[in-house]
């Protein structure tokens, strides 16, 4: 299992751990890792191999505002005790990513669609990129940016694809007064032209 941790004072713990739970009584820490630049961890997706098994973790970095990918299966190097950082993403003027979920939609689409990885990126709005295009020290060129599914007033919070990769489904944490959608349904099967119904 791997923890994403925020430090809530100065000297307060940070990064991601990862514990082997296969004795839940007796977890024991395989590894703590924070980067050269980040630290502080609001929320991780870990993808797993088609055994069940975690292959990379995506982490939302707070304090450089972007997303960081490790290896901890071996693809490039890196393992659970020795995670590895090999890619990134960062939005030009984006301020704070709350979330990330990554999915394969390669089945589910007949091959039409890969892994995508999609980031909430708060006020800045939905970012989708193919996670084959995540690599190190370069920003992925994104299927779609996050000045296209950036409603006004909308705070992206969290996001889910459905299993094609055809309809995506936001939320808002925030809008709870009445007369507000704080779920949305994006229909994306065509990244240029892009449609939105209220749910």
């Amino acid at each position: 299992i791997a923890i994403s941790m925020e430090r809530l004072s100065s000297n307060g713990y940070c990064g991601i751990a990862i514990y082997n739970v296969a004795d839940p009584a007796t977890p024991q820490l395989q590894s703590h890792i924070d980067g050269a630049d980040w630290c502080d961890v609001h929320n991780i997706f870990v993808e797993d191999d088609a055994t069940g098994e975690g292959s990379y973790i995506y982490l939302t970095a707070d304090a450089p505002h972007d997303m960081r990918v490790l290896d901890i299966g071996g693809q490039q190097g890196g393992s659970v005790t020795t995670p590895v950082e090999i890619g990134r993403y960062s939005l030009p003027d984006g301020t704070y990513i709350h979330d990330i979920t990554v999915l394969d939609h390669t089945e589910a689409s007949g091959g039409a669609i890969g892994r995508r990885v999609y980031i909430a990126y708060w006020e800045h709005g939905l970012v989708v990129l193919n996670a084959a295009d995540v690599t190190p020290g370069v920003d992925p060129t994104p299927v779609i940016d996050g000045d296209i599914i950036s409603p006004p007033g909308f705070q992206v919070h969290h996001a889910m694809a459905s299993p094609d990769g055809s309809r995506l489904f936001i939320q808002d944490e925030m809008l709870v007064a009445p007369g507000t959608e704080p779920v949305q349904m994006w229909d994306i099967s065509n990244p240029q032209t892009l449609y939105m119904w209220m749910v």
